[in-house]
């Protein structure tokens, strides 16, 4: 193992090659070097005890309160997380400002030269003890600063493309300028915005907690909480004066991270319904055998589905006799199909039948729901299993279930205004207006990050009407992230979006609802062209195996559960269930849509329910699904593809189930299994998404990025 002396010697080595780029001013006898340790703005989650234990920012490094003060977490200072450092200078012989080569921030905080047209390379491994040779820096040195006239330096989770870099040299106003040389000086310097001194470390929270293990548990269970090389005692003696001197050799500066900061948030809400999560998986302690109880969740799962036997036994019992005799009835008159083909037209037999199979059944359904009006089923429930359960527990478990629920979800309600605050602020819109509208990796990622933003937030009112005013939205503006992310910020697909729209809005409202989704889907050819193109390079975008976008997914799951509120048995907006249900055709590609014209050309009129066993409560052909699938190799593509499968398979569903038709039983089943669809379609994106995440390990940031929200798809999805 390394002594700190050797970690700090190794450290400050690498420092000086990180400062290569900055020793091109004009040679100079005499030069001073600066240190600089960048750290960035944050949030940590948790009760008012625990933020209490915080370190208090001064006032001069409130730049992130002038969104708003947090009500349920608190800023904090903390080091840099993954993603990506640019540095800006202006030097005074050249008056021009310069971009250094960015740097690449690992997870463990350990910064790396990399070149600004290679960003996607794979990141070095992490510092380890048996490698000594390896790079471990987490600052940078400045060289020559009697030259330098300011600095500016940009953080992104992501690689700014060379046309975001020019972009944000344009507005590079937007950055704090900093003239570091007057912390160089032996005397005090006054106190400026985002700048911290080698006697101020203790304000980062992460060095704090070096002597705190309560402190230390708190950061570790926060989004971006993986370990760090980096360490306060290193750090000051980087940056104070040496031995002897008076003058410091360093500062730390404080960059933004809004995207950061709106992610935390986001999972700090989502940790509130958590809390429903961990009691569902409590379990009492084993018994005398060793072999555990049954846990919560196994006890509320009992209790409900018993509950929902209970009361709907008398239907189900009628539903079952139903079926029962008319099958029977079918088997005797196909005993008669020869002879009565041999008489009759087959079709004419055939429609025959199906009439009589009709016109029996609703005879006898009445009969049986007029027993059941009598309680006659109801008695033959009591008699026959409520003897066998424990009714009084099953109770008493629903109620604790929905004590515990009411709990966490007051929890999740209160933590959603701190969220929104900065969901909603032009500081996030700034930030990803730096992701290129013409460069489709950088798309995947835009929706990476906002997926991440917004992961879970249906889960709450005020999250819930945000997310649907933006899928409802007539255009795609900076501030609606859905649609932004649901056509990867790309402009092409953004203006073939809005081609579809314009198409769609002028379609007429009345008529066969699957007469106008089919043609609905046919005005959206344009823009499912453009999502195979996406497609097709997927398999390309898979080979830069740092890059994920799982947080993606969770833009579709959004998608699906607004289309199927839009097609819900007693929503009026069949327009915007057309719009929806198009968009989520067309973002599966070309072969999607071809695949489901074609299928609705097949499908003609809608059978009635005496016609076939299981109407439209089929699943989607297996050749259909299997088809798109193996398109691509890619497992960001099937998972996309598979989970899309169901929520459009429940779209569809919805929508045969809204049509005026006399058997409002049947009707009422189609929609259903529509919704039946959705919580499979939900529940394949979150096992899906949940595997994709832990791909790139589990101390990652995207990975810990959805560890607390993945449990809100299958519990509340």
């Amino acid at each position: 193992m390394f002594s700190l002396d050797e970690i700090f010697a190794i450290n400050r080595k690498f420092c000086e090659q990180l400062s290569e780029p900055f020793d091109n001013s004009p040679a100079v006898t005499c030069t001073r070097t600066f240190t600089l340790l960048p750290l960035r703005y944050a949030v940590v989650g948790g009760n008012h005890g625990q933020r209490q234990q915080l370190p208090e920012l001064p006032a001069h490094l409130h730049h992130p309160h002038q969104v708003g003060e947090l009500q349920h977490a608190s800023y904090a200072i903390r080091t840099l997380r993954e993603g990506f450092l640019y540095v800006l200078e202006k030097r005074k012989t050249t008056g021009r400002y310069t971009w250094h080569p960015p740097y690449r921030i690992a997870a463990n905080g350990l910064l790396s030269l990399t070149e600004p047209g290679l960003p996607h390379a794979p990141p070095p491994p992490a510092f380890s003890a048996q490698d000594a040779g390896r790079q471990i820096a987490w600052a940078f040195n400045v060289h020559d600063l009697d030259d330098l006239h300011e600095l500016r330096l940009f953080y992104s989770p992501d690689p700014l493309t060379l046309a975001a870099q020019q972009q944000l040299l344009r507005r590079r106003d937007s950055l704090p300028a900093l003239d570091i040389r007057k912390y160089a000086a032996p005397s005090c310097a006054v106190p400026a915005p985002h700048v911290l001194t080698h006697d101020q470390l203790d304000t980062v929270v992460d060095f704090a907690a070096e002597s705190d293990p309560a402190l230390r548990k708190l950061l570790d269970a926060q989004l971006f909480g993986g370990p760090q090389v980096i360490s306060r005692v290193a750090s000051q003696q980087m940056l104070q004066p040496a031995a002897g001197k008076a003058n410091p050799r360093g500062i730390a500066i404080v960059v933004e991270d809004a995207i950061g900061i709106t992610q935390e948030l986001n999972a700090w809400r989502n940790a509130g319904l958590e809390q429903l999560k961990d009691w569902l998986e409590n379990t009492p302690a084993p018994d005398a055998k060793g072999n555990p109880g049954p846990s919560n969740e196994r006890k509320v799962l009992v209790a409900q589905a018993f509950t929902e036997l209970h009361r709907n036994f008398s239907e189900r019992k009628v539903a079952a006799h139903v079926r029962k005799r008319t099958q029977a009835i079918r088997e005797r008159l196909d005993e008669s199909n020869n002879t009565m083909t041999a008489r009759l037209d087959p079709q004419r037999w055939q429609d025959t039948k199906e009439q009589i199979l009709e016109a029996t059944s609703e005879l006898h359904r009445r009969d049986l729901e007029a027993r059941a009006q009598t309680g006659e089923f109801s008695r033959l429930f009591d008699e026959r299993y409520l003897p066998r359960v424990d009714l009084a527990a099953m109770q008493q478990q629903l109620a604790w279930f929905e004590i515990e629920s009411n709990k966490a979800q007051a929890a999740a309600e209160a933590r959603a205004a701190d969220h929104l605050s900065w969901l909603q602020h032009p500081r996030l819109q700034d930030a990803l207006a730096l992701y290129d509208p013409d460069d489709l990796i950088n798309g995947l990622c835009f929706a990476h990050q906002t997926g991440l933003c917004v992961i879970g937030m249906e889960g709450v009112p005020a999250g819930a009407d945000l997310l649907s005013r933006w899928w409802r939205a007539d255009s795609v503006t900076p501030d609606n992230l859905a649609l932004r992310s649901f056509t990867y910020n790309q402009r092409s697909i953004a203006e073939a979006l809005e081609q579809t729209r314009t198409q769609l809005k002028y379609q007429p409202l009345e008529g066969d609802d699957l007469k106008q989704f089919e043609n609905a889907l046919k005005l959206s050819k344009a823009l499912a062209a453009l999502f195979s193109q996406v497609d097709g390079q997927l398999d390309l975008i898979a080979r830069h195996g740092h890059i994920n976008a799982a947080g993606a997914l969770a833009w579709l799951g959004q998608l699906g559960r607004e289309a199927a509120r839009a097609g819900a048995p007693n929503s009026l907006d069949r327009a915007m269930h057309r719009r929806l249900a198009s968009y989520l055709t067309a973002s599966l590609g070309e072969q999607a849509v071809a695949l489901r014209l074609a299928e609705l050309a097949q499908a003609g009129q809608a059978p009635s329910s005496g016609r076939v066993s299981a109407p439209i409560l089929r699943r989607l052909d297996s050749a259909y699904a299997t088809s798109l699938q193996n398109a691509h190799s890619n497992s960001f593509y099937r998972l996309r593809v598979a989970s899309g499968l169901l929520l459009l398979e429940a779209s569809l569903l919805l929508l045969q189930g809204r049509r005026d038709d006399k058997d409002r039983r049947f009707w009422s089943e189609v929609a259903a299994a529509g919704l039946t669809s959705v919580a499979a379609g939900l529940e394949l994106l979150a096992v899906g998404t949940g595997q994709a995440l832990a791909n790139v390990g589990p101390n990652s940031a995207t990975a810990r990025g959805a560890q607390i929200s993945l449990g809100r798809y299958r519990l509340w999805g």
